[in-house]
């Protein structure tokens, strides 16, 4: 039986990338922080039961991007990542492996980023580019169901 997946904070992203090349060691950049306390349990669309966790989004202590993800032990299964600045967050990016796609990972990780965002009084911005075979005008009807409208502006602190 699978492992459980949970909705996970990664801080420090940058320096989990070094610590895993044996660069720069530290058992404080190592740990994953679990952020939430889980409040229930849905069903998960190919891989067992998911625990829903309620991470709240904040500004890391250098001011570095924040990453969302949702990890089905041993690797992540979906992944956002965010350029926090004050009462404003850029999403970087969103990340689904293939074989995952198609299956509303992405949007269930993109709706805990979303809800922590109204529930902290930060605004939300991201630059939508056509990628992984999906047309800009099916990119933004996507973003458009998570409540995002297109600006034809980019961001203060976005690419």
């Amino acid at each position: 039986m699978s492992k459980p997946a949970t909705i996970i904070r990664l801080e420090d992203a940058r320096r989990r990338r070094e610590n895993r090349s044996g660069r720069f060691p530290s058992r404080k950049t190592q740990r994953l922080e679990h952020v939430g306390r889980p409040t229930k349990l849905e069903p998960a669309s190919d891989s067992g039961r998911l625990l829903r966790f309620e991470p709240r989004l904040e500004k890391d202590r250098e001011g570095l991007a924040t990453e969302y993800a949702l990890r089905l032990a041993p690797r992540n299964i979906a992944r956002v990542r965010l350029t926090v600045a004050e009462d404003k967050a850029w999403i970087d990016w969103v990340f689904v492996p293939p074989s995952y796609r198609g299956k509303g990972i992405a949007g269930r990780v993109l709706r805990e980023v979303c809800a922590d965002a109204d529930q902290a009084g930060v605004s939300l911005g991201l630059e939508a580019r056509a990628c992984a075979g999906l047309t800009q005008a099916q990119l933004e009807a996507w973003y458009g169901g998570f409540g995002f409208v297109v600006t034809g502006e980019k961001g203060e602190f976005g690419p």
